[in-house]
């Protein structure tokens, strides 16, 4: 994987080994991702706890404030910043619950 992505996109084998010698596995880890967080929910249920006033007013805010990285990934990966910021929104509350977690460890 190291090999891979120094040689296909630029990546400094060094770096990338000395981040992933210190990934952890945690089965706890495993465990929270084979099991849905909650019941599935129709979207008319999902509705009022995410189309709220205080999460719009940071999605506003949060694109404001991204406003050039989001316009510049919208145009490279040709996803549109709307659906960036609804599922930060969404997943994250725009930064304010960010996991228990280290992403590198839930990563791999």
């Amino acid at each position: 994987f190291v090999g891979q992505m120094s040689r296909d996109y630029g990546f400094a084998p060094e770096q990338l080994t000395a981040v992933f010698s210190e990934v952890q596995r945690k089965q706890s880890i495993l465990d929270a991702i084979s099991r849905p967080a909650e019941r599935v929910k129709p979207w008319k249920d999902y509705r009022p706890m995410f189309i709220t006033d205080a999460r719009i007013a940071r999605g506003v805010d949060f694109w404001r404030q991204h406003e050039a990285v989001l316009a510049r990934a919208e145009q490279e990966y040709g996803v549109p910043a709307q659906y960036v910021v609804a599922i930060i929104g969404v997943e994250t509350f725009f930064g304010r619950n960010t996991g228990n977690y280290r992403v590198i460890d839930a990563l791999t």
